[in-house]
């Protein structure tokens, strides 16, 4: 057994036996003797809940990371059970076709073609129960660190009109200086997410001093032995130049948030908490910090003096379920305002557990919600999946499948209603997932019935 296979196993049991603990009528077995056997309770919706879903950028629609023309399209043709694998069983070929197929934007000339699918793509999730959007990351241009990775924001910028039809770069597709040209009229509310990957990574950062002169610095990636504030130290400095100045791995974060901040947070449709714009933070886990309560509120400092704004922190955890206690010096004890995960299909890699995923899922998010709220005042966000195939994207067969069905689908929804924090927000994994048989997008062969029971199941 692998570590995260261990790692999942474990935390079930951990979480059902503080849920109940084991007695003489459910010490485990299989069947009707099976520890994990239980009705889950009906959750009835007396008021809406607020749903957000996530939309995945081009390449992480289709898999992880680097894509080739050839990977991407055995992946289509694995999740539509085409080509080579048309004969090939329904049960690992999900043979579903998204209406909009294997659509890829460039943001650095975009079509009046994207702009008309993007529209319908927003106009049908509003119109079936989606509130907002938590959008593709954005991250720090590391060597030019007072700017937001040219890419990341452009691709936010398209999806939700601030630039449209044309070439970015000479502010010809600004909409705001040029508001008849085409481009994107948003019709719900979007959060935005900061990835803080290359912040804590060991990576040469490059300045240009005030006399013109480039300089350039290892850094070390943070670990347990190396925190974020011990980059300032003197024999192992990290940092670039802004301006002629020395900047610190530390003011890389906070001018990350603030960048992001200043670039949405005055937008209408920007998604507010409290009054306080949502910022989904991924790969929170790599902050690695002496003390992550200073370091937060360093964070809501600092964004609070450049652009006014309070922000609502959700910190999205790396791991489809684990004893949330395991991030205390990473964000729990930070101070975020919520916290969320992976949904936990991706961690339904054991053969017991999977028989009763329900259950499972259920449990960990019962135990992490009451844990965090009762030890540290932050809400929970349950994060749920639609389906999960992981043969869709690279051909393995070594995990079970989680088809994507509509019954399935209202329980997982059931689940979440059950286990939404005080807020009472949720979130989908994904719209658009094609790579894990985890999306809502509606398909030529089931049309939007996925997407229908979004409403059905979280509004009144």
């Amino acid at each position: 057994m692998d570590y995260s296979r261990m790692k999942y196993v474990i935390g079930c049991l951990f979480a059902a036996f503080l849920a109940g603990g084991c007695t003489e009528d459910n010490e485990g077995g299989t069947g009707d003797e099976h520890w994990l056997k239980f009705e889950i309770p009906e959750v009835p919706v007396t008021s809406d809940y607020t749903v957000g879903a996530f939309y995945l950028k081009s390449n992480d629609r289709m898999s992880g990371g680097s894509v080739t023309a050839a990977n991407r399209k055995a992946c289509w043709a694995r999740l539509t059970g085409t080509g080579d694998f048309a004969n090939y069983e329904y049960d690992v070929c999900p043979k579903e076709t998204p209406i909009w197929g294997d659509y890829d934007m460039k943001t650095n000339d975009v079509k009046a073609e994207d702009i008309d699918l993007l529209q319908e793509q927003m106009d049908t999730y509003a119109g079936h129960g989606i509130d907002f959007l938590i959008l593709p990351s954005v991250s720090l241009d590391i060597n030019n660190s007072n700017e937001l990775t040219t890419g990341d924001v452009e691709q936010v910028k398209v999806l939700v009109g601030k630039i449209g039809e044309g070439k970015p770069g000479d502010g010809a597709n600004d909409v705001e200086m040029n508001p008849g040209i085409k481009h994107v009229n948003f019709p719900m509310k979007y959060a935005c997410s900061v990835n803080v990957d290359n912040i804590t990574k060991a990576v040469k950062l490059t300045g240009v001093k005030a006399d013109g002169k480039k300089v350039s610095k290892n850094g070390t990636q943070l670990s347990n032995t190396h925190l974020i504030e011990d980059s300032e130290a003197e024999e192992d400095w990290v940092q670039t130049l802004i301006n002629g100045e020395e900047v610190t791995r530390v003011d890389l974060l906070n001018i990350l948030f603030a960048l992001t901040a200043g670039e949405f947070f005055d937008d209408p449709n920007y998604m507010k908490v409290d009054g306080k714009p949502m910022v989904v933070i991924e790969n929170s886990s790599r902050l690695f910090s002496k003390d992550s309560k200073a370091l937060y509120d360093g964070i809501r400092s600092y964004v609070r003096e450049q652009t006014g704004y309070d922000m609502y922190l959700v910190a999205k955890s790396g791991d489809a379920w684990c004893p949330p206690d395991r991030y205390e010096y990473f964000y729990l004890r930070g101070g975020v305002d919520a916290l969320t995960s992976l949904n936990m299909y991706n961690g339904l890699d054991y053969t017991d557990t999977y028989n009763f995923y329900p259950q499972a899922i259920y449990l960990n998010m019962q135990y992490t919600r009451e844990y965090i709220a009762g030890k540290y005042g932050i809400d929970f966000i349950p994060t749920g999946g639609i389906g999960f195939n992981r043969f869709v994207e690279n051909g393995d067969l070594t995990i079970p499948i989680v088809k994507k069905d509509p019954d399935v689908f209202r329980r997982m929804c059931n689940i979440m209603k059950g286990q939404a924090g005080t807020k009472r927000i949720v979130f989908l994994q994904a719209v658009n997932e094609y790579k894990y048989d985890s999306f809502l997008d509606p398909t030529v062969e089931r049309g939007d019935l996925m997407l229908s029971i979004v409403k059905e199941q979280f509004k009144k």
